[in-house]
């Protein structure tokens, strides 16, 4: 994890994740910079994501 970030007002509520990855494909090393955002919603006491989204990025 290279960064983490949170923050929210009354029942809505975001995450920033930056993260990075790394492996072998074919033989070849690839990382990758991976960036996640959620959106939560609380509805009837409960946190819901609302909406959540990832994309990798060469780094």
């Amino acid at each position: 994890m290279i960064e983490s970030r949170t923050g929210g007002v009354k029942d809505a509520a975001w995450v920033l994740r930056i993260s990075e990855t790394s492996g072998t494909v074919g033989g070849k090393t690839v990382m990758r910079i991976g960036t996640e955002t959620a959106l939560l919603k609380k509805e009837k006491g409960r946190w819901r994501i609302a909406h959540f989204h990832w994309s990798g990025h060469r780094k």
